[in-house]
């Protein structure tokens, strides 16, 4: 479709041809990656129209925040806008379930726009009684941790009358900090540590 619209100045067969394309991508229940490139292909034609529909089609495939934010990395690298992929980023959070799955999404605002008053606020949104705690069995350690321990969470405790500072903090974050990224393996982390320490 490209090397017609382009090379040979011939819209309407590119445009036919990207239609063409469209089709065979639905038979063949294709994913977001595949719509974002006939966006792409779309949007080099100037063919506005289609280029949002592709776009859309794109974030209907989208299950999960993982596949948002490939998505929207995506379109990035393609060369869309910052402002337009951030509001599809942003229209793409309905798509986003369970509180892991909303904290990667605001974890991918960070990483793909660097805003992190945006990222704090959808932060904010997710309520401390949405994360599942485990219960220790001791009432007053229950009470600090805001119901109990949260699963893969590493927990800094101190006794009160030191005055050490009594913490919580998620496993992705401390491995963020560390790694630089919140997927690290255990290897990774281990190997970091080694080098830091």
């Amino acid at each position: 479709a490209l090397v017609k619209g382009r090379l040979l100045g011939d819209t309407a067969a590119a445009a036919a041809t990207l239609s063409q394309a469209v089709e065979e991508a639905e038979r063949q229940g294709a994913g977001h990656f595949v719509y974002a490139e006939l966006a792409r292909a779309a949007r080099e034609l100037g063919l506005a129209d289609q280029t949002a529909v592709l776009i859309d089609k794109a974030g209907s495939c989208c299950d999960s925040a993982r596949a948002v934010r490939q998505l929207a990395n995506r379109l990035l690298d393609a060369g869309f806008g910052r402002d337009e992929v951030r509001q599809r980023y942003a229209g793409l959070k309905s798509r986003v379930g369970g509180t892991a799955e909303r904290l990667d999404w605001a974890d991918g605002i960070i990483d793909l726009f660097g805003d992190r008053a945006w990222a704090g606020q959808e932060l904010a949104e997710i309520e401390a009684s949405e994360i599942e705690r485990m219960p220790t069995g001791i009432d007053e350690l229950d009470r600090v941790l805001g119901g109990g321990l949260v699963e893969g969470g590493v927990v800094l405790l101190g006794a009160s009358r030191s005055g050490v500072p009594v913490a919580e903090y998620a496993a992705r974050l401390v491995k963020k900090a560390l790694v630089g990224t919140g997927r690290a393996e255990k290897e990774q982390v281990q190997a970091m540590l080694k080098i830091l320490l």
